[in-house]
């Protein structure tokens, strides 16, 4: 009797080992089959993503846009071109885009009317590209549409609030526009009954240029002031005047409005064999 129990409790132990083996072979073969189907997902989840990011690339090309600068009447433009990885540039379609105004040229190439910095600018949404109409004093403002196509803004152009625009700074929702005021019709002259200055605009949703009131900074008649550009924080301004040979410090505040720093304008004293300095970059 004792050796049939024995046999029957080995014969038990048999099926019931034979049993869990059964049960987790089941148990593990459904865990596969969860992480494979969890798996499959996250792959395919990531190719969905990658194909994205794909179509992604494929809307935001890499774009370079420059001005023509044409003299003649309402003939200036923008022209755009998408960038390749190898640097090749093809033209975008549409292009070139015409800003409604009139560029500037001087034969006898002056430096005071052909120098400036920044005639084109994108908000750094890259939703509004800016550019100057040095010959019709007055500013571009094109929408930039997928693909990097522009569309003008209703009213473009608008008046840059003086004579020969040159330079273009953006801070916030505000735009600041270098009125160079050089003659459009004779660069090499200053033009006359007009003052250089720095204008401010405020940027509304829809892209428009509104002048903000009392806030036009008028610099000396025949300063010639080439640049303006903004602190990253966009807490303050500066600008430098060719032949004023001053460098300009302003704040800038929650109106948009200027307010010159305390030492502001600093002369620069250093000369070389007798010529005087004369700021043309920061």
């Amino acid at each position: 009797m004792h050796a049939e129990v024995r046999a029957w409790i080995f014969t038990i132990d048999i099926l019931f080992v034979n049993l869990m083996r059964c049960h987790m072979k089941s148990l593990f073969s459904r865990q596969l089959r969860i992480w494979a189907a969890l798996g499959l997902s996250l792959m395919c989840l990531l190719g969905m993503s990658a194909t994205h990011a794909s179509e992604a690339e494929k809307e935001s090309p890499d774009i370079v846009y420059t001005q023509s600068n044409i003299a003649n009447a309402n003939e200036n433009t923008i022209l755009g071109f998408y960038r390749k990885k190898n640097g090749a540039l093809t033209p975008i379609p549409g292009s070139p885009y015409l800003t409604g105004g009139t560029g500037i040229v001087d034969p006898t190439f002056t430096i005071a009317s052909l120098d400036g910095d920044l005639p084109i600018l994108i908000n750094s949404e890259k939703t509004l590209l800016f550019a100057v109409n040095a010959g019709s004093n007055s500013i571009a403002v094109f929408h930039i549409l997928p693909k990097g196509l522009l569309s003008p803004v209703k009213g473009s152009p608008f008046p840059s609030g003086g004579v020969n625009p040159i330079s273009l700074a953006l801070a916030d929702d505000f735009l600041y526009v270098v009125n160079k005021n050089r003659d459009p019709l004779h660069p090499a002259a200053e033009a006359v009954g007009s003052l250089p200055n720095y204008s401010v605009f405020l940027v509304t949703a829809k892209g428009r240029l509104v002048p903000v009131e009392n806030s036009t900074i008028q610099a000396p008649y025949g300063s010639s002031p080439a640049q303006f550009i903004t602190s990253r924080d966009d807490k303050f301004a500066f600008t430098g005047e060719l032949f004023g040979g001053v460098i300009r410090a302003f704040k800038i505040l929650p109106s948009g409005r200027l307010e010159q720093s305390p030492n502001s304008p600093v002369t620069l004293s250093h000369e070389l064999a007798g010529t005087p300095a004369a700021p043309v970059a920061m």
